[in-house]
């Protein structure tokens, strides 16, 4: 799957909260932080799903994640 994402990348865009969803899926949290943060730079409107989707429940633990929370604007919703 992230060959493909990074495939389909080099055409068109492909939000960086995806990459970091996959990275997630796969247990690779460093590697999802630091997707994570490519899309809070770049200002990825995925973002707003971030506090809710359980899709992030293995790492709403994590400090980063609560850091990303409160830096996109969400404060300790979804923590």
């Amino acid at each position: 799957m992230l060959r493909t994402l990074e495939a389909v990348s080099r055409e068109r865009y492909v939000p960086r909260y995806a990459t970091a969803l996959v990275h997630a899926g796969l247990g690779e949290a460093d590697a999802s932080f630091e997707w994570l943060e490519r899309a809070l730079s770049a200002h990825d409107v995925h973002l707003v799903s971030l506090p809710v989707d359980p899709k992030w429940d293995p790492l709403r633990t994590d400090a980063r994640f609560r850091a990303i929370l409160e830096r996109a604007g969400f404060g300790g919703v979804g923590a």
